[in-house]
């Protein structure tokens, strides 16, 4: 049977047929414009070449100029897509750049390459004053595939504080103090990052900050990466090559150290100063680090009281350790036979007019008279390394003065090398960042040694024959009254002790040439770390005295055992903190073991610190500077 419907039927259902349809695309139509209105909202674009601020929405046709700008005019929880380009004040930045609640991309690829961001400005912290940083960073923040660069006077190129953000795929380059700056309760991660040619540090880590630092490039910088304050951060899988020093743990700090390759760095792979201590591999779990080709060590521990090190399971090419360090009997007995001999470096100036002989004694420096390959000079330092020499000579070359550095004790012939200042070697701006497939740098010559977790005997090495203990001259009184001395364990450190503050005698100046512990000359390359030295003239001391080599060979002892340090006689080198008020004493008891009140050249000082090495006196004056002290070396004489 046929049903048949009326022509008006007919074109009643027709119609509704075609509005349904209409409906049904405008419907489709609505939906698929509320998804593209959340794709532009969720991505804010800025191009620093083509965009303009005055008229920018955020979207790819009209993208912000600045970052400043494009974060006033996007809501929280946006990515920030940076074009190629550089970000700086002469295109409109304001430093620092307060960045929170929003991603900041350029490409990750590249590891930022071409998209600079380059400036500085100052930032107050709540904890660490007045700071000068490119990026301050906030709360629920990522950075990725950017170049960040603060050329500015202690400039720093990210300041995290008390926030965790996650920093990966950049590059830190060239700025003139840290490449990132970690503080406060941070547990940040910092990823794959590559840092080159940051002036003091590539990252420090400080306070309570626990950030996770794995697989990141630090090279040509001053130290790679500095441990301070209370610090626990785990350094895993990162590369650490030609810089100053490599790891720096100082203060109360624990880092744990796995799987890093620490080669070729001027002076240290890893320095341990202070009351920090560090796990670099226990009997249970392998440190699995690479160390090879360190100028002075690479292990030098400087803990004082002396705390031993624990350092198993990890591999080496002619290794080098100094202080306390716990390793498998054979990287000790090779460690032995790796000693390079000492020598020492005298500073020397040209005999000129009268009237530069009195500027030279303005310069707290006694004069006296020598001569070298037959012609007269003044002798004006004697320094351990010829790094610290270099420096000396640097800052005498601008003064106007014909200053050189040449090996000490021997002031006639013909073949004595000499060393005139030379231009810093640290490269502000490296041409590109490397490869992301890029692979760890290997130690050349010898083959490596691979120590197991679990050795069947176990060495703690002192200071090499040729080597003295770093430890202080003095012997360390009690860090509280009454309370007995504790072993620190690598896996438990010692807990905190407050530092102590208690007037001794004020010291006397005393006059003529500084003397320090030789570090091999053969592997400390000339006006290596000129550049990186805080700019301190000390002042000198009654007359040059090397300090007393620790006995021969390593002593054997079980794991929990240490070998006491011997104090050494001769010269030793006091720290002192100048032009300091009580709002700094605070920061100064986390930086160091002990505070003591002194007068000097009639004025109040505090004495931090005694060394018998000049090299570790400078390291400490070096750590006080960055941190904003004013800090001075001042040699004395020791009864022998």
């Amino acid at each position: 049977m046929t049903m048949k419907f009326s022509d008006t039927v007919v074109r009643r259902l027709v119609g509704w047929t075609l509005a349904l349809s209409l409906l049904g695309t405008a419907s489709a139509s609505v939906v698929q414009a509320q998804a593209d209105l959340e794709r532009d909202l969720s991505m804010t674009y800025v191009d620093a070449v083509n965009g303009d601020d005055s008229t920018a929405d955020g979207s790819k046709q009209k993208p912000f100029k600045t970052i400043t700008r494009a974060i006033l005019g996007s809501p929280p929880g946006v990515t920030l897509q940076l074009a190629e380009g550089e970000y700086s004040e002469a295109t409109g930045e304001q430093f620092p750049i307060q960045l929170a609640m929003r991603n900041l991309v350029g490409n990750e690829a590249t590891k930022g390459q071409g998209i600079k961001i380059v400036g500085g400005g100052k930032h107050v912290s709540p904890t660490f004053a007045s700071q000068d940083a490119t990026i301050v960073v906030g709360k629920e923040v990522t950075i990725r595939g950017v170049t960040i660069t603060n050329p500015r006077n202690r400039g720093k190129g990210l300041w995290i504080e008390s926030v965790s953000p996650v920093i990966a795929h950049n590059s830190f380059i060239g700025s003139l103090h840290d490449g990132i700056f970690i503080t406060g309760a941070s547990s940040a991660k910092v990823a794959d990052n590559y840092f080159s040619g940051n002036i003091a540090d590539g990252l420090t880590a400080a306070d309570q900050s626990t950030p996770l630092i794995e697989n990141n490039i630090f090279e040509k910088t001053g130290f790679a990466i500095n441990v301070t304050g209370r610090s626990r951060p785990q350094i895993v899988g990162n590369t650490v090559r030609d810089n100053v020093d490599g790891i720096v743990i100082e203060g109360r700090s624990f880092p744990k150290l796995r799987n890093n390759t620490i080669t070729g760095n001027r002076r240290s792979g890893v320095v341990v100063v202070l009351l920090a201590s560090a796990d670099m591999g226990t009997e249970s779990e392998a440190g699995n680090n690479t160390f090879g080709g360190n100028g002075r060590a690479d292990i030098n521990n400087v803990t004082r009281p002396a705390l031993p090190l624990v350092a198993l399971g990890n591999k080496w090419d002619k290794p080098r350790l100094e202080g306390q360090v716990t390793a498998e009997a054979e990287i000790v007995a090779l460690a032995t036979r790796n000693v390079a001999p000492n020598v020492g470096f005298w500073v020397l100036v040209s005999n000129g007019k009268p009237a530069q002989l009195r500027a030279i004694k303005g310069l707290a420096l006694k004069p006296k008279s020598q001569t070298h390959e037959g012609k007269p000079y003044q002798q004006v330092g004697t320094f351990g390394s010829q790094a610290s020499a270099d420096k000396l000579v640097e800052q005498l070359s601008k003064k106007g003065f014909n200053a050189i550095a040449v090996p000490a004790g021997q002031p006639t012939g013909s073949n004595l090398a000499t060393s005139k200042p030379t231009k810093p070697t640290i490269s502000q701006a490296p041409a590109k960042p490397p490869a992301a497939a890029a692979t760890a740098a290997k130690p050349a010559s010898a083959p490596q040694v691979t120590a197991k977790p679990v050795a069947p005997a176990v060495v703690a090495v002192k200071a090499s024959p040729t080597t003295p203990p770093e430890t202080p001259i003095t012997k360390p009184g009690p860090l509280s009254p009454g309370a007995p001395a504790v072993k620190a364990s690598p896996a438990t450190p010692e807990a905190p002790v407050a530092a102590q503050v208690s007037p001794l005698p004020p010291i006397a100046p005393k006059a003529s040439p500084v003397s320090a512990t030789p570090v091999p000359a053969a592997t400390t390359p000339a006006a290596s770390a000129t550049a990186l030295a805080s700019p301190v003239l000390r002042a000198p001391a009654a007359k040059p005295a090397a300090d007393t080599a620790a006995a021969a060979g390593p002593t054997t002892a079980t794991p929990g055992e240490t070998v006491a340090a011997k104090p050494a006689t001769g010269l030793a080198y006091r720290v002192l903190v100048t032009d300091s008020g009580s709002a700094d004493l605070d920061l100064l008891k986390e930086l160091v073991a002990r505070v003591i009140q002194q007068m000097y050249e009639g004025k109040p000082v505090l004495q931090v610190g005694v060394f018998s090495s000049e090299d570790n006196a400078n390291r400490l004056v070096q750590t006080l500077s960055d941190k904003g002290f004013r800090a001075i070396l001042v040699p004395v004489n020791q009864p022998g």
